[in-house]
C-alpha cells in the first residue's frame, strides 16, 4: 500500500484593521500578505485572516472572539496593523503575554518609535541630524494659556514649521505653519488625532526613504536602496496610499548622500531595536545635508507602497521578503 505524507503547515495569523486612522491602509497591507501566503506558499503556510474592527473587537471567520482564543491557536502572528494600536506596543504586549511569536517591534521598541518626539529625543546622542522640534501636549494647550504656548513655540521653532500628531502616521493631521495664527490652527488640527503634537522646522529639500531588513543577505541589517519621492510639498494620506506618488529607486542623490541615508537608517533601526523590518524617512538639504524625519516600525507593504518600491529595486520579491520575515520571527 502506497502511503503519502504531508508536512503540517505553519499556522500564520495575519492581523489587520484596528482602531486607527490607518485602518484601511492596514486592510490593504494585510490583504497583500494573505494573497502571497495563499498563492505562493500553499504547502508551507496556512494563513488565517484576523480582523480587528474600528472599535477594537477581534474577529476570525467573521465571528467576534477574544484575542486569546484566536492567537494561541497560531504558530505566528504577522502584525499588519498601522498606527498606535499596532505599532505602538499595545498588540505586541498582548501577544507577548500569551507567548505567541509575532512580527513587528517589541512593546518597548514600538512605544518608543511610535512617538516621533520620544524617538528623536532617544536618537539625539547618536550623531543623527534632525530638524529642530518641540512637543506640545493637548492638556497643556487647552488647560493653560494658548497665547503663551503659541508665542513661545513661534520664538523657539524656526518658521515655517510642520505640525503633526506626535504618535500617528500617514500624514493625518499634518499642517504647515508660517504665523502664530497658523500655529494655533495646526495644533487644533493635530489634537484631533492625538493628545500630543510635534512642531518641527520645515526643511526644504529632496525627500528620501530607506527600508531596512534584519538578518538578510548575510548582513545583520540590510538596507534597501534609498527611494526618492518625486513630490513637491507635503505628502497627504492619498499621496502615500491612493494616488501612487511617483518615486525613483535608487534616488537621484550622490553616492555620499546615499551612504549617509543608509547608515542613518541602519542606526535608527538598531538603536530603537526594531523588528524584522522598518522604513525611515529623511530630507536632504543642499547645505545642511541629510536630516532624519521619522521611522515607521511597521511600514505599509501593499503593492504601491514605498517599501515595495525598494524591494523591487533590490531584486527582492515580496514573496522572498515575507518568507524571510516569517522565518526570523519564528526562530530568532
Amino acid at each position: 500500500m502506497q502511503m503519502s505524507f504531508r508536512l503540517q503547515r505553519t499556522r500564520i495569523g495575519v492581523l489587520r484593521g484596528g482602531p486607527s486612522d490607518e485602518y484601511y491602509v492596514s486592510l490593504k497591507t494585510g490583504a497583500e500578505i494573505l494573497k502571497i501566503l495563499r498563492e505562493s506558499f500553499p504547502e508551507k503556510y496556512e494563513p488565517f485572516d484576523i480582523l480587528i474592527d474600528m472599535k477594537g473587537v477581534w474577529h476570525m471567520n467573521g465571528v467576534p472572539r477574544k484575542p486569546e482564543d484566536i492567537v494561541t491557536k497560531m504558530d505566528l502572528i504577522i502584525n499588519a496593523l498601522h498606527g498606535p494600536f499596532g505599532e505602538g506596543g499595545y498588540v505586541s504586549r498582548i501577544l507577548d503575554s500569551l507567548k505567541v511569536p509575532h512580527t513587528g517591534p517589541s512593546p518597548f521598541a514600538g512605544t518608543l518609535s511610535q512617538n516621533k518626539h520620544t524617538a528623536k529625543e532617544f536618537l539625539k546622542n547618536e550623531e543623527i541630524k534632525m530638524p529642530h522640534h518641540v512637543m506640545i501636549r493637548k492638556d497643556d494647550f487647552e488647560g493653560g494659556s494658548k497665547s503663551e504656548i503659541i508665542s513661545e513655540t513661534f520664538r523657539s521653532v524656526p518658521m515655517p514649521a510642520i505640525i503633526k500628531p506626535a504618535d500617528n502616521g500617514s500624514s493625518f493631521g499634518i499642517f504647515k505653519a508660517q504665523t502664530p495664527v497658523d500655529l494655533n490652527e495646526g495644533l487644533e488640527k493635530a489634537f484631533h488625532y492625538s493628545d500630543k503634537a510635534l512642531v518641527e522646522e520645515f526643511i526644504p529639500g529632496v525627500e528620501v526613504t530607506c527600508g531596512i531588513i534584519r538578518d538578510f543577505r548575510g548582513e545583520p541589517l540590510y538596507a534597501l536602496m534609498p527611494t526618492e519621492i518625486l513630490h513637491s510639498g507635503i505628502l497627504s494620506f492619498d499621496d502615500k496610499h491612493t494616488n501612487r506618488v511617483e518615486a525613483r529607486t535608487p534616488g537621484r542623490i550622490s553616492q555620499k548622500v546615499k551612504e549617509t541615508v543608509v547608515n542613518m537608517a541602519k542606526k535608527v533601526h538598531d538603536k530603537l531595536n526594531l523588528g524584522p523590518y522598518s522604513r525611515s524617512d529623511f530630507i536632504v538639504h543642499p547645505k545642511r545635508g541629510v536630516m532624519f524625519l521619522e521611522v515607521n516600525s511597521l511600514p505599509a507593504l501593499h503593492s504601491d507602497s514605498f517599501f515595495n518600491e525598494g524591494l523591487y529595486a533590490a531584486g527582492i520579491t515580496p514573496e522572498q521578503f515575507l518568507d524571510h520575515v516569517i522565518l526570523i520571527s519564528l526562530y530568532n
